[in-house]
């Protein structure tokens, strides 16, 4: 089911039939779980998952006031809306099993789980795809997204991605389906934290040299007892408006991925050890500035550089981890458009 939530808060409260905004107040529900006002058209249907997911967002945001009285008025809904979307206002969401959150209520608060197509793809052993993008380009993503992507990669080191739009590209991923990751500019605390509290929920590493910087990535990624992550106001967890901590750092550690990237000669001599530190998914190459390492500038397929990089794969998946290769497919924004272009305007 699609419907357009930025034209839903432009038109107002006059839009919504009164059965939609009973739902939003929690109306009396059938044995089958359903409001008894919703009617069986496709366009109520719609409407009704338009607004239910508006007033999670409302009751997110702003847990004070619309947990305890167990209403979201029109007026919270569409403020929330205002804030959180002003980068993605004509974005058509898709409310469906792929929405990368689910909730449900305990004692009247909202728990937020999230899942992370990445790991889950690795221990079901399934091949994912998705789109590696060097600057922010929402419409692109939605366009993207309704093709099945599984995943979108924001490059924060090599793009021209700000921290706001980071956020902006989370938000967006979030309500597409897509599971969000970054390459971060380095492997520091301060900065994977950044990230993290922007909404990433993949971390990729450069540059990754020796066991020591796997192990400081590691702890910067995730909460105690795996790591030592900052806990600060990032989103989504200051908006979930519950007090059990414990379980939502438990949640968060569930929804992270890291990935560490090999990139020079050295990073090859330490491989085994890098891919054994725990919190580690899986391992990719840098090829390009590998090969320069490696004294071949500009040629990745050169037979030594090829052969150093099978030669430490088989390392790492002795270790029972896999290489990005191995359960990823992917392309970059730009390759997309430039072979869309050849096919549709040869």
């Amino acid at each position: 089911m699609v419907c357009d939530i930025a034209s839903m808060s432009r038109a107002g409260p006059r839009s919504v039939s009164p059965s939609v905004v009973s739902c939003v107040r929690g109306p009396r529900r059938t044995n089958s779980g359903w409001p008894s006002a919703i009617s069986s058209s496709r366009t109520r249907w719609e409407m009704v998952g338009c607004v239910r997911f508006m007033w999670r967002a409302a009751a997110l945001n702003e847990p004070s006031r619309a947990m305890q009285s167990k209403v979201a008025s029109w007026s919270s809904v569409k403020r929330i809306i205002d804030k959180s979307y002003v980068a993605g206002r004509n974005i058509r969401f898709p409310f469906s099993e792929r929405s990368l959150y689910r909730s449900w209520q305990k004692n009247g608060r909202i728990f937020l789980i999230s899942r992370n197509s990445l790991k889950q793809a690795i221990v079901e052993t399934r091949r994912i795809k998705g789109v590696h993008f060097t600057y922010p380009a929402l419409a692109a993503m939605e366009i993207l997204a309704a093709g099945g992507l599984d995943y979108i990669y924001i490059d924060g080191e090599h793009g021209a991605f700000t921290i706001s739009d980071v956020e902006a590209c989370c938000i967006v991923a979030d309500r597409l389906g897509v599971t969000p990751v970054a390459r971060v500019p380095d492997g520091t605390a301060p900065v994977i934290t950044q990230f993290l509290d922007r909404g990433v929920r993949g971390i990729i590493v450069p540059h990754v040299e020796t066991e020591e910087q796997a192990r400081i990535a590691a702890e910067a990624t995730y909460f105690a007892p795996l790591g030592q992550r900052s806990f600060g106001g990032g989103r989504p967890y200051a908006h979930v408006g519950n007090k059990d901590i414990p379980s939502l750092l438990k949640q968060a550690n569930a929804g992270v991925s890291l990935s560490l990237m090999i990139e020079t000669a050295k990073g090859l001599d330490n491989i085994a050890a890098i891919a054994a530190v725990p919190g580690v998914d899986y391992l990719s190459f840098g090829m390009f500035d590998l090969c320069q390492s490696l004294g071949h500038p500009g040629d990745p397929k050169h037979p030594e550089v090829t052969a150093a990089v099978e030669a430490a794969a088989a390392k790492v998946r002795a270790l029972g981890k896999p290489i990005r290769e191995d359960f990823i497919t992917f392309a970059w924004i730009n390759d997309l458009v430039v072979e869309g272009a050849r096919r549709l305007l040869p």
